[in-house]
């Protein structure tokens, strides 16, 4: 699968507290939870495993941190997806790897919930100011409003690219279908389907 490396940028920016984790953001608000999330997605876009990622949610509260992982999850189950929409929104990489990252948590959330696009742009627009001293506010506000009225014609352009659609890497696509030429399509869609919730009984001792 492509992967569009951001700009070079001081080591300090992924994944080591840069800024604060707890934020000035309120616990519920969806700002706080596209922060947290891209935090998660940019550390593993730099070569960290999603659980070593998600490790750092673990002083967050839990409401906020479930929704975080619920954004992160999403972003990086539809990552082809996000990838093709930067590369066409943006004229070239972000300085802020985080940034970068908190553009693809919007982008999912605007393509899975259309009908809260006003409350999107303007948590992820909140979410951008707690980020690199609030430099790319404009450019957060401008890239998803971008997104908004090209959204036609730029997934009319993703449906003819496999990696988008699929969410797969080309060469695992071609392999499947050598492999499964019949049954490749619904391998694929059972790869990309939501797993279930599994409910964890926990006892406690009195």
């Amino acid at each position: 699968m492509r992967v569009r490396k951001p700009a070079k940028a001081p080591q300090a920016a992924v994944g080591r507290g840069s800024e604060s984790a707890s934020s000035a953001l309120a616990p519920d608000s969806l700002a706080l939870s596209l922060l947290l999330a891209a935090r998660v997605v940019a550390a593993v876009r730099a070569g960290q495993s999603l659980t070593q990622a998600l490790s750092t949610l673990g002083g967050e509260p839990p409401a906020a941190r479930a929704a975080a992982q619920d954004v992160a999850y999403g972003s990086l189950r539809r990552y082809g997806c996000g990838e093709f929409l930067l590369g066409r929104l943006l004229t070239r990489a972000l300085p802020h790897p985080e940034t970068e990252a908190l553009l693809l948590a919007a982008l999912y959330r605007l393509q899975t919930r259309p009908d809260s696009a006003y409350m999107v742009v303007d948590q992820a627009v909140a979410a951008a100011a707690e980020l690199a001293g609030g430099a790319f506010k404009g450019l957060v506000n401008g890239v998803l409003r971008n997104y908004q009225r090209q959204r036609q014609a730029l997934h009319a352009a993703m449906a003819d690219d496999d990696e988008a659609t699929q969410q797969h890497p080309r060469w695992w696509l071609a392999r499947l279908r050598r492999a499964y030429p019949d049954r490749w399509s619904a391998i694929v869609a059972a790869g990309n389907e939501q797993p279930p919730m599994t409910p964890l009984a926990t006892s406690s001792r009195r």
